[in-house]
């Protein structure tokens, strides 16, 4: 299942149990684990957030998790995705700068997004154990920084915890705006 949301400050565009179609890339990994007091989701779950924020300088990033439970353990299983450069081009159809958009997360995103997603999993009584996969990313050359890639990385999993037990499709939207407005990105 594929939405577009069109807000005041950004378009978001969601994939639901499918990702977007990319070429494939050379890629690293990255990976942590972590203990959890909640048993494993019994739902598998792939889910993808592409975003191009308005008036901002940093305004585009598309990443995407694959949840994939794991039973008789006790552990948190993190693992991104990352390229060491951008070489391989793609088109979005949120982008305003589709001349510069690549496949994957860039080396230099990686630090900001692991450490944004290591303290939400940190800081959650009720992430279910299991392996959450950041597989599938696109960048801006121009328009996306680290603090982005952080943000969405945020709201996939605060967005995969509410909707973990089963997949609502009349709550989708509204939970991913509400992670977006509460997002780092309008703190104050």
């Amino acid at each position: 299942m594929i939405k577009i949301m069109k807000l005041a400050k950004a378009n978001i565009k969601i994939w639901i149990n499918e990702f977007p179609q990319m070429d494939k890339v050379d890629i690293k990994k990255y990976s942590n684990s972590f203990t959890s007091r909640k048993e494993s989701s019994n739902l598998p779950c792939k889910f993808a957030i592409e975003m191009q924020l308005m008036k901002h300088a940093s305004s585009y990033g598309l990443l995407g998790m694959e949840y994939s439970p794991v039973k008789n353990s006790n552990k948190i299983n993190i693992e991104i995705d990352y390229t060491k450069e951008n070489k391989v081009r793609y088109m979005s159809s949120l982008s305003l700068h589709s001349d510069y958009l690549y496949i994957g997360l860039e080396e230099s995103y990686l630090d900001f997004t692991k450490n944004s997603i290591e303290n939400f999993v940190q800081s959650q009584n009720d992430m279910p154990c299991g392996t959450y996969h950041f597989s599938i990313a696109g960048n801006c050359e121009v328009g996306s920084s680290p603090f982005l890639f952080g943000i969405i990385s945020e709201m996939l999993l605060e967005s995969y915890l509410k909707l973990c037990n089963s997949i609502d499709e009349n709550k989708i939207e509204s939970i991913i705006e509400k992670a977006f407005l509460n997002s780092k990105l309008f703190s104050k």
